[in-house]
């Protein structure tokens, strides 16, 4: 006989398996929803999200959420949405922009090596590599080639 458990945190995972999850802005996964359903035309949630994963991340938005990378259509009871391109990029230059922060704040080494007594003579670097990572991860949460976009 093969038997498995786990213990997570205080409960007991009886089969073994357990998930690892990390945060993530619901407004990635509408924004998937919406740019592939409503591009032409306003549609409401519940005419394109029917079960499925994505239900849950997104029911948790609030509208206020839903429009900052989409235009609302009719009473918000309908909550009909439509693809707004230009509000999508500038709601992904903030993300970019709030990465590289982080990058910078963290004191994340983007370049192959560091050492302590190792004096960096130009700033370029730093920013193009701080923009590489940064495109890196946006481009992990969007379907359009990050550079594009940005």
């Amino acid at each position: 006989m093969n038997f498995c458990l786990r213990f997570l945190g205080e409960t007991v995972c009886s089969n073994g398996k357990f998930y690892v999850a990390s945060k993530i802005d619901p407004i990635f996964v509408f924004l998937q929803f919406v740019e592939a359903h409503c591009k032409d035309r306003a549609q409401p949630l519940n005419q394109f999200l029917s079960g499925g994963e994505a239900e849950i991340f997104i029911k948790h938005l609030k509208m206020e959420q839903m429009k900052l990378v989409a235009d609302q259509k009719g009473p918000d009871d309908l909550k009909a949405f439509i693809f707004n391109e230009e509000k999508t990029l500038k709601w992904l230059k903030k993300k970019f922009e709030l990465i590289k922060a982080s990058l910078r704040s963290q004191h994340f080494v983007t370049s192959g090596s560091s050492s302590l007594n190792y004096v960096k003579t130009s700033a370029d670097n730093e920013e193009v590599d701080e923009d590489a990572i940064a495109e890196t991860a946006l481009g992990k949460f969007i379907l359009l080639p990050v550079s594009k976009v940005l």
